[in-house]
């Protein structure tokens, strides 16, 4: 399974995740292996407003899922039309945050949760 974790400088395993997925540094985009162990297989610095369609950059990537802190509704239903779950995290830590999702833990926004999720934008 892949998995997009937006994060900040320096990314990778040991990063906190962004604050709004809008707002991100960083992608960093994981295979999330069956025996729950992962492999890091690419990062790219997120456009932050400077790219027509940060969405599409991700959904690209033929990701599974996402793991945000934080969302704008547009973005949402993007990433639901194009099949992407959306998970909501339940830490800063992007290592804890894939542990968690490996272990079913994290929930998964669907558009008739919206409302129990930070808004951005």
């Amino acid at each position: 399974m892949r998995v997009c974790i937006p994060s900040v400088f320096p990314g990778g395993p040991s990063a906190e995740i962004s604050e709004a997925f809008e707002d991100s540094e960083l992608l960093d985009y994981y295979e999330v292996k069956p025996d729950g162990s992962l492999d890091l297989l690419a990062q790219m610095r997120s456009c932050q407003g400077g790219c027509s369609d940060p969405v599409e950059v991700v959904t690209r990537r033929k990701v599974d899922a996402i793991i945000v802190n934080g969302i704008s509704p547009h973005s949402l239903m993007r990433f639901y039309n194009a099949g992407v779950k959306v998970f909501s995290a339940n830490s800063q830590s992007v290592k804890i945050l894939i542990d968690s999702f490996v272990a079913g833990e994290l929930k998964e926004i669907g558009i008739d949760r919206f409302a129990t999720i930070r808004k951005t934008r």
